[in-house]
């Protein structure tokens, strides 16, 4: 794993001197182990490098045989074993056991298309000098992130957007439609960032330049495909067989590979299949945290220790104590992210990766499992939803007038369960595409609307968050089939895996994702419906894969994670971070959002009465809505953001 940079000259301009140096340099916690830079004149590229296979010849940038056509390579290519044999039978000459060389020699031989034959997790910018050409690429799924700034006489590009910002010519503002969608998905989905001018590369895409000409490609587009032909016992025996091809592929490494084992299903299963017939104990690890609601300390890895016990793993279990999430450590983690990252899952994954990188460089992890094959309770809650669709419009209307009357009462759970009975029964009248921007949203419409000042209204009227998932829920004919679809294309790249990838990497810890390997994921977009959800069931296929290897009462649990320390808005740790953005005197966010809005959300979470106050919204609604606004504010300091 590593980190790549570069720049590319456009219409005969010069190369900023130094600049590519500087861009590589912010990506050294990416790669620790080494640095390389290429000077080809309009192109430069630089690189990180995190030494995980043939440490002493896999240099980068790495060129061909003849110098003419270079890459910069972050990831690793999986098949890239079978490609070399192929491209040796046709002439092509190796000089390292990297997988990066295989990238030159294949674009030598199959031009842009190469880019289609490499299956793995990726991201890469590869110069042909002779004809003036830059290809820059991302894996199907986007495992692996790119982002580029294009502005006319030169094109930039980095593993990170804190890379591209060592450019003084790039401009700090704030694009209003990307914010707009930040506000409901926490996250700005590609290829949107939120700083106007910058881009991400989309997954599945590539963005070629060649004599100044830009064309962007979509190679790879996760649409799901049910195959009702497809019956259980076939796909289970096409799942086991393909995972275990996942597995010999991607424990390849000339450092120990280790596992994260969560206790979860997908974690558990890949154990298994990992673990058996190996000659030497697989190193797994758990990260557990003492955390509870009243302070007492409790241990949250009981099933974790006895999957490794029952496959012979060599288990550590990581015990973070629970004053870990301190605000020192919040302040980091969101500073960390160069755009803002409004879910607080990410600062359970930088401990477990703090903690596993003190023992390995690369883990395999079950991460992206819930969003292949259904996992995520919000499927159940969009099934149960489709269900509700019968009864008439008039009859919904009088049922949700009717469960309103709960939220009277002061007892704030009544309260809650009366909301939450109103909203499903007016989510069950909306359209695919703006129920599923409901129940994906932090902030929806009405409440973006409230928050925002006129003037900042104006920017963005007439746009929708709803309306980027249209094109996604087309053609699906029931809610979870477009939540899942919405959820491969946005979720999961700009969610999970930024998340990953970003607090992996600060930790110079490469993280694996067998369930995501492209002949996995080729099998899970065939699956029919019943085999992902099944009378309230989630994960049906992979739980029917757990039940081979773990006992049944396992393979039967609900969900799991690493326990999450997430720290409560109102808790010390969170107080502090509340008082030193939204409640400063002068929060940046002043100049988009109503101030008196933004603080009532701020001091919202600290009583009962919150839920009144906010329109009886859920607690943990009103702690991730105020979690994504310390988030948006923070960045909006951190790097000196203008609207």
């Amino acid at each position: 794993m590593c980190g790549i940079a570069g720049s590319l000259a456009l219409r005969g301009s010069a190369v900023e001197p130094g600049l590519v140096a500087r861009m590589t340099a912010r990506l050294a916690h990416r790669g620790p182990d080494d640095t390389g830079l290429f000077d080809g004149g309009a192109c430069q590229l630089g690189h990180t490098r995190l030494s995980i296979l043939d440490a002493g010849g896999g240099r980068q940038p790495m060129s061909n045989e003849r110098g003419d056509v270079v890459v910069a390579f972050s990831g690793r290519v999986y098949n890239f074993a079978a490609l070399r044999h192929e491209l040796d039978g046709r002439g092509h000459r190796f000089r390292t056991r990297s997988d990066a060389e295989v990238i030159p020699h294949a674009y030598e031989e199959w031009g842009e298309a190469a880019t289609e034959r490499l299956s793995g997790m990726f991201a890469f910018a590869l110069w042909d000098a002779a004809r003036r050409r830059l290809v820059l690429a991302r894996d199907r799924l986007g495992v692996k992130p790119l982002y580029y700034s294009l502005d006319g006489d030169r094109l930039l590009f980095a593993s990170e957007l804190k890379a591209l910002l060592a450019s003084e010519r790039i401009e700090r503002r704030l694009d209003p439609e990307a914010l707009h969608d930040f506000l409901s998905l926490l996250s700005p989905p590609a290829p949107r960032a939120l700083l106007a001018g910058l881009s991400v590369l989309e997954p599945g895409s590539t963005l070629t330049v060649t004599d100044g000409r830009v064309v962007l490609r979509r190679y790879f587009e996760p649409r799901l495909a049910p195959d009702d032909a497809l019956d259980e016992a076939s796909a289970l025996g096409a799942l086991e067989e393909r995972l275990a091809a996942a597995l010999r592929d991607q424990a390849i490494a000339d450092v120990p590979v280790g596992a994260f084992l969560s206790g979860g299903i997908g974690s558990s299963l890949l154990v298994a299949l990992l673990a058996t017939g190996r000659a030497e104990p697989l190193q797994t690890f758990t990260v557990g945290f003492h955390v509870d609601c009243d302070g007492r300390a409790v241990e949250e890895w009981p099933v974790a220790r006895t999957v490794a016990r029952r496959f012979g793993t060599r288990h550590r279990e990581l015990r973070v104590p629970a004053g870990s999430a301190d605000a020192a450590l919040l302040g980091r983690v969101l500073d960390h992210f160069d755009q803002p990252f409004g879910d607080r899952s990410a600062i359970p994954t930088w401990l477990a990766a703090r903690e596993t990188r003190r023992f390995v460089k690369t883990v395999l992890s079950g991460d992206g499992g819930d969003d292949l094959f259904g996992g995520h309770s919000s499927y159940r809650i969009a099934s149960q939803l489709s269900a509700l669709r019968w009864i008439p419009s008039p009859a919904r209307r009088a049922f949700a007038a009717a469960a309103r009357l709960a939220m009277a009462p002061p007892c704030r759970a009544l309260r809650e369960l009366g909301g939450r009975f109103a909203e499903a029964l007016a989510l069950s009248g909306l359209s695919a595409s703006e129920a599923v921007a409901t129940l994906r949203s932090c902030f929806d419409e009405p409440a973006k609307a409230a928050l925002y000042r006129p003037e900042h209204a104006r920017r963005v009227f007439g746009y929708r968050t709803a309306d980027r998932f249209a094109v996604d829920t087309a053609g699906h004919a029931d809610l979870p089939a477009a939540l899942a679809a919405c959820d491969l294309r946005h979720r999961l790249p700009g969610g999970v895996l930024c998340r990953l990838d970003m607090m992996s990497m600060c930790h110079g810890l490469e993280v694996r994702v067998p369930l995501l390997d492209e002949r996995v994921v080729d099998l899970a977009l065939r699956l029919p419906p019943s085999l992902r959800l099944r009378g309230g069931v989630t994960k049906v296929l992979l739980r029917r894969a757990a039940e081979r290897w773990l006992p049944r009462a396992e393979a039967e649990r609900p969900r799991a994670s690493f326990a999450a320390p997430l720290p409560p808005v109102d808790g010390e740790a969170m107080r502090a971070l509340v008082d030193e953005t939204l409640l400063s005197p002068e929060p940046r966010l002043g100049a988009i959002l109503h101030l008196p809005a933004v603080r009532a959300y701020a001091r919202a979470v600290a009583g009962d009465g919150a839920g009144r106050a906010m329109g009886g919204l859920p607690h943990a609604q009103l702690e991730q809505r105020v979690y994504a606004l310390v988030a948006l504010e923070r960045w909006m300091q951190r790097w000196d953001v203008a609207v």
